[in-house]
């Protein structure tokens, strides 16, 4: 077994990222070293978030602080997969799912910090229906969704709301189209953006309907329209790894979310019937992949050999398992 100086020594050589954060925090080195040879689970990121979520109960923290928090953290915890990434460590499954658990708390404690600021201004979102509270709903896809982070990863997510609306029990009332507007605005600026501790995740968010030109969020009701007036075939195959990671699993909203949500989603993926269309369709999205893995490699020497966008790459892998499943 590598003993703690050596796997240390080793991060320290081999990665630029490391040496820069262990230099600008020496007592990290210490922490890191009593932690190199316990495994990155759930338990654990939750004791490195804790401070946070105790701030936050206590509303200690503005937004400034809850960003270089989140970032201090997110640091840490980087060098500590990577650590034992990297010396070999951890395992596969350890640092891909490790990290997808963190991106989600940390959004989480995002949009608890949020959700208390507007409702002090504008009250809180609330059902024309039933009487409650309308969540937030964070769809987090592609590797997000898959639970399949590495230490690069972005995180691609969708923006969703059960139903129109005015918000309640503020000063002032705005629809809840607009609050979660606001919501979802400041969600990506405290994770996303950089100050000199870096950033959390970089936000992708352009595989929600209409991508770019689309609106930031929409409810259930936009959602499934789109999808079933205007949704692509691509988009089947990028809603397979569709996940709810907000509400969590633990909130009281999130059965009745969820299967709002899967209601909507599962026709759309899975579909009754395969006809010719829809095989043709298929085909050509793979061709699609072809085309643009050949551009790719055109444009720039060594794309050849790309292991994500190249002939036999992750993508085309991707494809086939996708294939099978729809």
């Amino acid at each position: 077994m590598v003993s703690n100086e050596d796997a240390l020594s080793f991060l320290e050589k081999n990665s630029v990222y490391a040496n820069r954060w262990l230099s600008a925090h020496p007592d990290w080195r210490v922490w890191l070293g009593e932690r190199i040879h316990t495994p990155v689970d759930t338990n654990q990121i939750d004791q490195l978030l804790l401070p946070i979520s105790q701030d936050l109960d206590n509303g200690a923290l503005d937004e400034a602080a809850l960003m270089s928090q989140l970032r201090l953290s997110r640091q840490q915890l980087m060098l500590w997969i990577g650590c034992r990434d990297l010396n070999g460590i951890a395992s596969l499954l350890e640092v891909t799912q490790s990290l997808s658990y963190f991106a989600e708390q940390a959004v989480g404690l995002t949009v608890r910090y949020v959700r208390a600021d507007l409702q002090a201004r504008f009250g809180l979102p609330w059902a024309r229906t039933e009487d409650y509270e309308l969540p937030f709903l964070i769809v987090g896809m592609g590797k997000l969704g898959g639970r399949e982070l590495n230490l690069s990863s972005d995180i691609d997510l969708i923006f969703l709301y059960e139903e129109e609306g005015e918000t309640q029990h503020g000063a002032n009332s705005i629809s809840n189209h607009e609050w979660f507007t606001k919501l979802g605005r400041r969600l990506i600026k405290i994770i996303s953006e950089h100050d000199a501790y870096g950033f959390v995740f970089r936000v992708d968010m352009r595989l929600r309907p209409n991508g770019d030109s689309g609106p930031l969020v929409c409810s259930l009701e936009m959602l499934e329209e789109y999808l079933f007036v205007q949704g692509r075939e691509w988009e089947r195959y990028a809603w397979i790894k569709g996940r709810m990671i907000y509400p969590s699993i633990s909130h009281p909203d999130y059965v009745r979310c969820e299967k709002g949500l899967e209601q909507i989603i599962r026709p759309f993926i899975y579909r009754r019937h395969l006809d010719y269309g829809v095989i043709a369709a298929i085909r050509e999205l793979h061709a699609q992949i072809q085309r643009e893995a050949d551009k790719r490699s055109n444009q720039r020497s060594g794309r050849s050999r790309d292991i994500k966008l190249g002939r036999g790459g992750i993508r085309e892998i991707e494809f086939l398992a996708q294939m099978f499943q729809l």
